[in-house]
């Protein structure tokens, strides 16, 4: 019996306090992220671009990713890596890079920190009214610019859906 009194105490210790309270977490709809990634994918299909386009909620967890034909491994990956990084960070990746320019020494401890990062453009931050809702990464152009822009347009997208 007392080798079970230690568990029993772990487990009491962590009870919630009475009167405690669920937190409420907005997030977004399968279908608006795939509306969201859909977005990003023409806008670069109209540019001639083929890229993949992953879409987080808030804690970074991918919960889309999709990417056009013919589109590299590689791409994929940096797509989910910008999104995780803008969701982890609550940043936009493109605000990330310029300050490891201002703050070369950022980037080594990022890098040292959390490898999982991915300091390229093209990962953007989701928020509605307040809410943090997560993040889309694109990659798969030449110029993580090109990224971002598509990105961007996504976003665009996504507020004229939620007004």
């Amino acid at each position: 019996m007392l080798r079970f009194l230690p568990v029993v105490a772990s487990v009491a210790a962590l009870s919630p306090p009475s009167g405690a309270q669920l937190v409420e977490k907005q997030e977004l709809s399968a279908s608006l992220r795939l509306g969201l990634a859909d977005a990003a994918l023409q806008a670069c299909a109209n540019r001639g671009i083929a890229i993949a386009v992953a879409v987080t909620d808030s804690v970074g967890t991918v919960r889309t990713l999709i990417s056009a034909d013919g589109v590299p491994a590689f791409a994929i990956e940096t797509a989910a890596g910008k999104a995780y990084t803008a969701a982890t960070l609550q940043t936009d990746t493109a605000v990330l890079v310029g300050a490891t320019k201002e703050a070369p020494d950022f980037a080594a401890v990022m890098a040292r920190h959390s490898p999982a990062l991915t300091l390229l453009g093209g990962g953007v931050a989701l928020r509605h009214g307040g809410a943090f809702l997560g993040a889309i990464g694109v990659g798969g152009a030449d110029r993580p610019e090109k990224d971002e822009a598509c990105a961007q347009v996504a976003v665009a997208d996504l507020a004229a859906r939620l007004r």
